[in-house]
């Protein structure tokens, strides 16, 4: 049963992250869009995050059947970084690492929000997640094409 909640939560998450994704043009807009989309989803929906990506690993890796067709979450921040670095925009680099690094960075911000008593609180939270979103921008982005 939990796998099952786990993945209606990815089918929601993998909803919000296209949704995002589709309401930007360029990249650096969809990166930040998709973000907040991450991020929103995680404040909206903790008990989905938490079973998704803290408690049962095992979930990334299992499909029940009838949950096939599951959104790639990770597959919508890798084509953004691709779009970027095919413009120019970004800094040449493996997408894939870009990917991983901004996950971890996202992750880790949410996680922390999202534990008990020793975590963030909500606006705590959102004013990292805004500084770490700078800090990511500036550090990968071209910023004489932006």
């Amino acid at each position: 049963m939990l796998l099952h909640v786990a993945y209606d939560g990815f089918k929601l998450f993998g909803e919000s992250l296209e949704t995002a994704y589709g309401t930007k043009e360029t990249p650096l807009e969809r990166l930040q869009a998709v973000g907040w989309a991450y991020f929103h989803f995680a404040m909206l929906h903790p008990i989905h995050y938490r079973l998704m990506f803290m408690q049962r690993g095992e979930f990334l890796q299992k499909k029940p059947e009838g949950y096939e067709s599951i959104i790639d979450s990770f597959g919508i921040l890798k084509r953004v970084i691709q779009e970027a670095i095919d413009k120019g925009l970004m800094r040449d680099g493996n997408v894939d690492t870009y990917a991983a690094l901004i996950w971890a960075n996202v992750h880790g911000v949410v996680s922390l929000t999202l534990i008990d008593q020793r975590g963030f609180n909500l606006e705590q939270a959102r004013q990292l997640f805004e500084m770490q979103m700078n800090v990511l921008n500036r550090s990968y982005f071209s910023q004489e094409k932006l």
